[in-house]
């Protein structure tokens, strides 16, 4: 084979494992191989062999060796390990140990030495195990090859410290979980607040990301700020892929709530001044904290229960409405009513249509006066021969309240005019009304 063959094969050889890593990435996902030495290691699946350190015979470990391998997977429940052909040392002196944990102070599980054909498969329930290998100075031998596979079975769920009651309106709230999270993967998105407002969360910042670009302190900024007193949650919905390459579904929720915010309390009334024995209704616009919980106490005025309320004082009369939920700061509105003394116009009367124009009478004075044949409303002037005969209803009105009088006009009509000669006799006057009155005259 000459030299350009050579390379051509070679080329070939490097395209078709170039295919192979971008075609089958999983294949190298938390798996490696690795030899004996002082080295700690995460992956979920790999291999450990001897060192093949030995100068004389690559597939043998060196004499005079003391190394210390971990093997450590996040959130393992146990290690499964087994030897994939037989395990060979130097009886006694040369031995391999395996402890349970990350360290060698964790309990000896096993000590391997010798000659052992067909080595038993182990599993350790923990996250880490720890392997010590020494050898001396004298006869060495192949070694061994191991592979092991981690399983995690759950994940710790996370957990948020408590937090002090934020203020009315805040919009920003720091939260810190109790793991560590990526600081680009986790987002606005993986929050919800809900509450007796459900403000958007808009953005949600890592706080200090160390060397990892890791953090367990976010920067949570709602959309608008919390003016509603009461009980809130902050929700937390993310997804993570553990060492062994599985997605998890994780949650959590933090409780807090707002105590400050004031409910709001819009008391009104459809009248502000009622004359005596009149009435008026009491209604209430209530905004903030929980509506749900709202307890309605009226301090004056003598009510009780919800709004709205007809209210018929007899004098003038104060009304507070407070409002609570049992978290928010109370919130509270007063209305004042004014009560008149309904004013009194004079007796009804009874005047002849031909009778002079003249001034009605009432108490409080000051008032106004409406009606047929008033020509004068601030003097109450009523003129008979305007309003004509009849029964008219006459309005007095002072500071919003009325009272009414009757006045009766009696029409009265003398007749045409008729002519008579000097000397003519006596006659009967005719065509006047109404009938029964009395004459006078020359």
């Amino acid at each position: 084979m000459n030299r350009r063959t050579s390379y051509d094969k070679y080329i070939q050889w490097m395209r078709s494992l170039c295919i192979l890593l971008v075609m089958t990435p999983w294949v190298l996902v938390g798996q490696g191989a690795f030899k004996m030495g002082n080295d700690r290691v995460y992956n979920c699946r790999g291999k450990l062999t001897d060192s093949e350190g030995n100068q004389q015979s690559a597939k043998k470990y060196a004499n005079n060796e003391s190394y210390v391998f971990t093997v450590c997977v996040k959130g393992a429940s146990s290690i499964d390990f087994t030897f994939k052909s037989a395990f060979c040392t130097e009886s006694g002196a040369d031995y391999l140990k395996v402890f349970k944990g990350s360290d060698t102070f964790g309990t000896l599980l096993n000590t391997f030495t010798g000659t052992i054909n067909n080595p038993a498969p182990f599993s350790v329930n923990d996250s880490c195990v720890t392997f010590f290998f020494h050898s001396d100075q004298n006869i060495v031998c192949d070694g061994w090859d191991i592979d092991w596979e981690a399983h995690i079975t759950s994940v710790p769920k996370p957990v948020f410290s408590p937090i002090a009651d934020p203020k009315c309106n805040t919009s920003n709230i720091r939260v810190t979980l109790d793991q560590k999270f990526n600081c680009d993967s986790v987002k606005a998105s993986n929050f919800a607040l809900t509450g007796p407002m459900s403000a958007a969360v808009i953005s949600a910042k890592g706080v200090n990301c160390d060397s990892r670009n890791e953090t367990n302190t976010f920067d949570i900024t709602f959309a608008a700020g919390l003016d509603r007193s009461g009980n809130y949650s902050l929700n937390f919905n993310s997804s993570f892929r553990d060492a062994c390459d599985s997605v998890w579904n994780i949650r959590a929720k933090l409780d807090f709530r707002i105590t400050d915010c004031p409910i709001r309390v819009q008391l009104s009334s459809g009248k502000y001044v009622l004359c005596k024995g009149s009435c008026a209704t009491l209604t209430a616009a209530v905004t903030g904290g929980n509506p749900s919980n709202y307890v309605y106490t009226w301090l004056s005025g003598g009510l009780a229960g919800v709004p709205p309320k007809t209210i018929c004082p007899l004098s003038d009369t104060r009304y507070i409405l407070q409002v609570t939920d049992g978290v928010s700061v109370a919130g509270a509105d007063t209305v004042d009513i004014t009560v008149l003394d309904p004013p009194v116009a004079q007796n009804d009367t009874t005047v002849c249509q031909s009778s002079g124009s003249f001034d009605l009478k009432a108490v409080p004075p000051g008032g106004s006066w409406t009606g047929p044949g008033i020509t004068n409303a601030a003097n109450g002037t009523f003129s008979p021969g305007l309003a004509k005969g009849g029964v008219h209803k006459i309005f007095y009105t002072a500071g919003g309240c009325k009272d009414s009088m009757r006045i009766t006009v009696v029409p009265i009509f003398a007749g045409n005019p008729l002519a008579a000669c000097p000397g003519s006799a006596p006659f009967q006057v005719t065509g006047f009304s109404p009938a029964g009155g009395t004459w006078s005259g020359p």
